[in-house]
């Protein structure tokens, strides 16, 4: 097994268990092989790495969900009603605030980094009953209005 630090050999120490939280609820891995450089001590597990867990105690299904409910709302109600009713998983409050943190922070690299969520495409906008491109908005998250067809009110 080759370090993912410095790149020199790391051999095989020992097996370790986990227990990792998913969407399923709690996953214990009891098998999980553990390996260490003798250059630079660096340790690792390489399934972890192939699963998408290295380093992590959510999983990323599990961890885009306590994002987004810690973006709902504030991170206690998340944690004491919104994850239970809508995914039946429990996180602590202290969970959700660094999960969703830890994700917006990570976000806002990407941006300044130039990245974006999506390949650009060209929008296709609405029209008014003048005909007039018009797109619907909302900055507070209660509703928005919008036109229906030849300018009728939608309900």
């Amino acid at each position: 097994m080759i370090c993912p630090k410095c790149r020199d050999v790391a051999s095989f120490h020992e097996h370790r268990d986990k227990t990792f939280s998913t969407l399923l609820g709690d996953v214990r891995v009891e098998i999980r092989h553990y390996y260490q450089c003798d250059h630079c001590h660096h340790g690792h597990f390489p399934g972890d790495a192939a699963l998408g867990l290295a380093g992590r105690r959510i999983s990323l299904g599990a961890e885009a969900v306590v994002t987004l409910a810690g973006t709902l709302t504030n991170f206690g109600q998340a944690a004491r009603k919104i994850l239970p009713k809508m995914a039946g998983i429990r996180f602590r409050e202290s969970t959700v605030e660094r999960t969703a943190e830890a994700n917006g922070e990570r976000l806002g690299k990407l941006w300044e980094q130039g990245h974006t969520m999506a390949s650009a495409r060209d929008w296709h906008w609405n029209r008014d009953a003048r005909l007039q491109q018009v797109a619907y908005i909302s900055i507070d998250a209660t509703g928005v209005g919008q036109q229906g067809l030849g300018g009728t009110k939608v309900e």
